[in-house]
């Protein structure tokens, strides 16, 4: 029985089993099978394309948001490191800036 895009009933078979097991919203558990087969499902929500940055650089200040939620992501994301230097200072040492 398939409810909402969840299976709630095992498969059971003798010989083999071939196709493609696909749904709307999530596919997860774990195969079995004795001597042959064993692994787990799992699946990802699909929804509208990510149309934002991939490349983010974090803020000393302020937080960034990439509006992510519910949306299909074409490639990995990245976070930058945080912007930093340093300087020599009057006292003969050196002054370390994290962030711009």
């Amino acid at each position: 029985m398939v409810n909402q895009g969840t299976i709630y009933r095992s498969l059971s078979f003798l010989d083999s089993i071939s196709g493609t097991l696909s749904a709307v919203d999530n596919i997860d558990g774990i195969l079995s099978e004795v001597g042959s087969l064993e692994g787990t499902l799992s699946g990802y929500t699909s929804g509208l394309p990510y149309s934002g940055a991939y490349e983010v650089t974090p803020m000393v200040n302020d937080e960034v948001k990439l509006s992510t939620a519910g949306r299909t992501l074409a490639k990995d994301l990245i976070v930058l490191k945080v912007p930093s230097y340093e300087t020599s200072n009057l006292g003969g040492g050196n002054t370390f800036y994290i962030g711009e």
